[in-house]
């Protein structure tokens, strides 16, 4: 069962009871979420380590959302280990899992709040989420720690356009979901 699917009375027993053997506890760490992971799956082979190399090489190979599934199982081992972190964000974030991704983003950036990745990591995520001012605030903090960078001036360009645009058209600088682009009839 993924993130997204409707409520699983199942996982939130699970959840309710702590850790059930054979798959992740649910609860949140101090102030880390752990990741929930394949409910009601036994764990795939090997270790956290495994799973982070696994699901690494695959995350290479475009393989985004198995990679995702993996690392879940490796968040859930280790949840505070930031490369393991990173890499499922990464992960969330490629398969357009962006509300996983932003929770995982910020998650890391509460482990590291000096990594410009994940500043640049949580931007992007709250940029697709149309959550245009508080993204603009991280890329600005990407790019200020890593001028370097070209990907991070560029990006925090696009969203401050985006507000500037959303402005001068009377639009509250955060975008609702539910706020579409018009159809290909509505442009005829």
């Amino acid at each position: 069962m993924s993130p997204h699917d409707d409520h699983d009375p199942d996982a939130e027993a699970g959840a309710e009871a702590g850790a059930v053997a054979g798959r992740p506890d649910h609860s949140e760490g101090p102030g880390i979420p752990v990741v929930p992971a394949a409910a009601g799956l036994l764990a795939p082979a090997g270790d956290a380590y495994d799973w982070f190399r696994r699901g690494s090489a695959l995350l290479e190979q475009g393989n985004s959302a198995a990679a995702a599934e993996l690392l879940a199982w490796a968040v859930a081992a280790e949840p505070e280990a930031a490369s393991i972190r990173e890499a499922y964000a990464r992960a969330l974030f490629d398969a357009r899992r962006f509300v996983d991704a932003e929770r995982e983003f910020r998650a890391l950036v509460s482990l590291a709040p000096d990594d410009d990745y994940a500043r640049f990591g949580l931007g992007m995520a709250l940029w697709r989420l149309r959550q245009f001012p508080e993204a603009a605030e991280h890329l600005a903090m990407a790019a200020v720690m890593r001028p370097d960078r070209p990907e991070y001036g560029s990006a925090l360009k696009q969203v401050r356009a985006t507000l500037a645009a959303r402005a001068e058209a009377g639009l509250d600088p955060v975008g609702s979901p539910d706020e579409g682009f018009p159809s290909a009839e509505g442009l005829a």
